[in-house]
C-alpha cells in the first residue's frame, strides 16, 4: 500500500476523488492502482509545442503580430515577457472510448478512472513542460503554465492555441462548438518567458476551480 501511495500518479488521483490520506485503505488503493493501468494501457500521450514573440497589453497578449489571446490575468502574469510557448498534449481519444464504456458498466469504477486520466494528463503536461524547459535558451524562465478556462481567458481561445501549433493534424487535438477539448483529456497552455526567475506557482485565487479544489479542502493546492 505504501509503495503504490508514493506514486505521484496514484497520490493525485486519490486527492482528485477528494479522499483524505489517512482513509486509504489497501483495497481502495489497489481499485485506484487498477484503474491508473487501464488508462496508461488505452493512453497514446502526444503534445506539441512552439515558441512565439509576444507583446503583451493590458488585457490581452499579441503573438508573432498575428492573433491575439484575451485574457487580463493571463496578461498579468506574462508581463515583462517578450517571448512565450504556446503547447497542446493529449492522452488520445481511446481514453474518451475507455471513460464511456466505464459508465456504462459501473460508475464508481467510472469515477475512479476518470480521476487517473485526469492524473496522467497533467504527467503529460509537465514532461510536455519539461521539453519546453530544455529548449529555452540558458538565460530564459518560465512562468506559471495558463490555460484557457484558468483566470479570466476564455475557453474559446484554446482555439488560436490549436490553429497556431497545428494541433489537429499533429495530435489530434480539436475544440468542439461548446468549447470543449476533444480528446477529453487534453490540455492547451500558454507559458511565458521571462530573462528573470519568478515565482511559478498558480493563483488560486484565479482558478475557476477554487470552489471545489479537492487539494484546497485538503489545506494544499495543486502546486502548479
Amino acid at each position: 500500500m505504501a509503495e503504490d501511495f508514493n506514486s505521484p500518479e496514484i497520490k493525485e488521483a486519490a486527492i482528485l476523488l477528494g479522499i483524505p490520506e489517512d482513509k486509504i485503505t489497501s483495497v481502495l488503493l489497489s481499485r485506484i492502482r487498477e484503474q491508473y493501468m487501464r488508462i496508461k494501457r488505452a493512453s497514446v500521450p502526444r503534445s506539441v509545442f512552439a515558441f512565439f514573440d509576444i507583446e503583451v497589453y493590458a488585457s490581452s497578449i499579441l503573438f508573432d503580430n498575428t492573433f491575439y489571446i484575451r485574457g487580463r490575468d493571463l496578461a498579468d502574469v506574462c508581463r515583462g515577457c517578450k517571448k512565450a510557448a504556446l503547447m497542446a498534449a493529449t492522452l488520445g481519444s481511446g481514453i474518451d472510448i475507455l471513460l464511456r464504456r466505464a459508465q456504462t458498466e459501473d460508475m464508481s469504477n467510472a469515477v475512479i478512472l476518470d480521476a487517473c486520466a485526469s492524473a496522467e494528463i497533467e504527467r503529460v503536461t509537465d514532461l510536455a513542460e519539461g521539453e519546453i524547459i530544455k529548449s529555452a535558451l540558458p538565460e530564459e524562465y518560465l512562468r506559471m503554465r495558463f490555460s484557457p478556462g484558468y483566470g479570466d481567458v476564455p475557453l474559446e481561445e484554446s482555439q488560436k492555441i490549436i490553429s497556431a501549433l497545428n494541433a489537429e493534424r499533429k495530435i489530434g487535438l480539436k475544440l468542439t462548438g461548446m468549447n470543449m477539448l476533444v480528446p477529453m483529456k487534453s490540455v492547451t497552455a500558454v507559458i511565458g518567458i521571462s530573462e528573470s526567475k519568478t515565482r511559478r506557482g498558480r493563483n488560486c485565487a484565479l482558478c475557476n476551480m477554487k470552489e471545489s479544489c479537492a487539494y484546497k479542502k485538503r489545506g494544499g493546492s495543486c502546486g502548479i
